[in-house]
């Protein structure tokens, strides 16, 4: 599936995404397509919001890169490039992916806090992949505020070996009509074209349907042309979804029979027939009470209210609490009627941070973590409810239910540090606010307030200097997207642990780390290790005949800050950098490891690590790592390894990293490895393999 930059240009041109804080709903995580670095900053012009334009611009840049599909290569996502604006995006799928709630478009309806919630539905080629048709277009309906706007653009003509469906312009017209819908645009987009032959089957003629085809004559019929039907429309009026019939070719009126299975109500009667067979004269109610039918078209907009609940009287959302599912319907009573909204306790009920523990509770099901933290969130205590609300979404990423509570939480965060703030606690507002962003990335608001009050701090930070690269901008676009990677991959393959980084300096990657697990809500802690005083005496005669050490001498000074300057700073390196990025993610999920590997790593490391960013530089220190974490069973099946001096010494096996990391593969038995990407000039990141898993 995917979404032309194109038609983010059509949608903002058309002041369709003008409202502040609009909420786009995706039916179907779509991917971004032909997005140029020209066309992304035009659109950022007008959307995005407030952000360091250097950061923008990379971001730009990335996004423009990625939205080209290429062999390995994972192609950009819409809410990416939605990301970086006010627009609160949220897709509909049946596969994990970014900002992604899993939702079976055949079973499932929209639960009462996103009924009419959507200022704009998109619905870019996944409907056709679906067999509920009905199911598809009252998810639309129900998700679609009034005045919203709905944009289809699905198959038309061809696509012989694609999706269940095609589409036409009768379809919409009569969804329209049915719902009070205005068509404020629609076209065709050629695709294309389909060739026949390729589905298996042959042209024949329809005088002689026993025959088959000669292909040396009748091979101009095999290629047809592909189109895309474009149906942009507005939701005017505030009513239950209604199932148009499409009766133009039919040969007499409804039967009263149907009619009155779909529902039995006496109605007046417009040249129906009956229950037997009799004909109605108009004006004349159907005896038996069955809904009379109306010939033609008419007769559907009657009707269709009513199919809902014939045809789905006991439909269940999967994975849905039990107070949002469908009930039977009493007569005359409204099929999508919202339920009340659960019950929040009040400001003097909150515990916000109080009661914090950590959750000893190894359930791999993300429901039964979710009902615990709602039951810990309507008896006030949110943070017990963060602590489930985490455990959910490690186990499904942005876990639906979960992440529904998280949003209305950040708002109660929010609201409680705008009184605590006029009160003058800053550091306690700023707690506050950063947990409103760590349940709720898109709250604006939050970032905005959180913003402020660090600028009003007016603090040095190191950890948004690279002291590295020669170009920090370019490093910062290659390691930015490489930790999205590689967290995206543990984050949606379900690989749950914390980020362990090996080789901290000023904390510079570790930002980007805790930035990048906010932002995609993954709940793991992260754990930094570093002496926080330069690299260690070489001790091992690898490192000291190496290119970079015996040779270049390139580490002079042991990458160690002068005493003057951690003077100057105020506290020691380590403290710094969790107090800075404790402004990032909640300060009880960084922790901090000062001292050498081979004295801090002989203590007991109780963790699961999804990533581990080594950044040691020299080959010694890297073998402390690698077998300091399999010895505590550190390691799991599907884990990466994340590399960044992977081409040190010249990418000689002899040396560094890759030398330490060859031979821990070899000598011992229980883990393999793969290769899952490169990135920039000098990093590598692998899977880890378990062969006992």
């Amino acid at each position: 599936m995917g979404f032309g930059m194109a038609y983010a240009t059509y949608l903002s041109n058309k002041g369709y995404l003008n409202k502040p804080g609009l909420a786009v709903l995706d039916i179907g995580s779509q991917c971004l397509l032909a997005a140029t670095q020209d066309a992304i900053n035009e659109f950022l012009k007008k959307h995005a919001h407030p952000q360091d334009p250097q950061k923008l611009a990379a971001e730009a840049e990335r996004i423009a890169y990625f939205s080209t599909p290429r062999p390995g290569e994972r192609t950009a996502y819409l809410s990416e490039l939605l990301d970086l604006t006010d627009i609160r995006y949220t897709s509909y799928d049946v596969c994990p992916a970014l900002k992604t709630e899993i939702f079976d478009l055949n079973r499932e309806t929209v639960p009462s806090h996103y009924r009419e919630h959507f200022d704009v539905v998109l619905n870019f080629g996944t409907t056709e992949h679906i067999i509920n048709q009905f199911n598809c277009f009252r998810v639309v309906h129900d998700a679609l505020a009034v005045g919203g706007i709905a944009m289809h653009q699905l198959p038309s003509t061809g696509y012989v070996n694609h999706g269940y469906f095609c589409y036409h312009l009768t379809l919409f017209n009569d969804l329209a009509q049915s719902n009070d819908y205005e068509i404020v645009d629609r076209w065709y987009t050629p695709s294309g074209t389909s060739n026949l032959a390729e589905s298996g089957i042959d042209v024949r003629n329809a005088e002689t349907p026993a025959q088959t085809s000669n292909k040396s004559s009748d091979n101009k019929f095999e290629q047809i042309p592909s189109f895309l039907i474009n149906v942009v429309m507005r939701k005017r009026s505030s009513r239950p979804f209604s199932l148009p019939l499409e009766l133009a070719t039919a040969h007499a009126a409804i039967s009263g029979q149907v009619a009155q299975a779909i529902e039995n109500v006496s109605v007046e009667a417009s040249g129906a027939i009956d229950n037997t067979g009799q004909t109605v004269a108009p004006g004349k109610s159907i005896p038996s009470g069955g809904l009379a039918g109306i010939s033609g078209r008419q007769l559907a907009h009657e009707l269709s209210r009513r199919v809902i609940r014939r045809v789905f009287p006991n439909q269940v959302p999967r994975l849905a609490p039990e107070s949002q599912l469908l009930q039977p319907l009493e007569q005359n009573a409204s099929p999508v009627e919202t339920p009340a909204p659960a019950k929040q306790p009040s400001d003097n009920k909150f515990r916000l941070f109080e009661d914090a523990q950590v959750i000893n509770d190894d359930s791999l099901n993300a429901e039964h973590h979710y009902l615990l933290g709602k039951s810990a969130q309507d008896s006030g205590n949110f943070d017990q409810a963060f602590g489930r609300y985490r455990k959910a979404l490690a186990l499904i990423h942005q876990y639906g239910p979960a992440k529904n509570q998280m949003q209305v939480m950040s708002s109660v965060y929010l609201t409680e540090a705008g009184k605590t703030l006029e009160l003058g606690d800053t550091a306690q507002g700023k707690r506050l606010l950063v947990r409103a962003l760590e349940l709720d990335p898109g709250n604006r608001n939050a970032l905005s307030h959180l913003e402020q009050v660090i600028a009003t701090e007016n603090k040095r930070d190191l950890t948004k200097h690279c002291y590295i690269f020669h170009d920090p901008q370019r490093a910062e676009t290659i390691h930015r997207e490489a930790v999205r990677r590689c967290l995206e991959y543990v984050s949606i393959a379900g690989v749950v642990g914390d980020v362990l980084e090996f080789g901290v300096l000023a904390g510079w990657s570790a930002r980007i780390f805790c930035e990048t697990m906010r932002d995609l809500m993954n709940p793991a802690d992260i754990h930094l290790f570093d002496s926080f005083d330069g690299l260690p005496e070489y001790t091992s005669a690898v490192d000291i005949n190496s290119y970079e050490i015996g040779g270049r001498d390139i580490w002079s000074n042991k990458m160690r800050f002068t005493d003057d300057f951690v003077t100057e700073l105020g506290s020691t390196i380590d403290v710094h950098v969790r107090d800075r990025l404790s402004g990032v993610i909640s300060g009880e999920r960084i922790h901090t490891h000062r001292g050498f590997y081979s004295e801090t790593l002989k203590q007991p490391l109780n963790v699961k690590t999804a990533i581990v960013h080594i950044d040691c530089d020299l080959y010694q220190s890297t073998v402390e790592v690698l077998w300091a974490l399999h010895s505590n069973n550190v390691f799991q099946d599907g884990c990466v390894l994340m590399f960044d001096d992977w081409n040190c010494n010249k990418a000689s096996p002899n040396y560094g990293e890759r030398k330490a990391f060859q031979e821990f593969l070899e000598k011992q038995d229980r883990y393999t490895s793969s290769l899952f990407f490169t990135y920039g000039f000098n990093g590598a990141s692998f899977f880890l393999h378990d062969r006992t898993a």
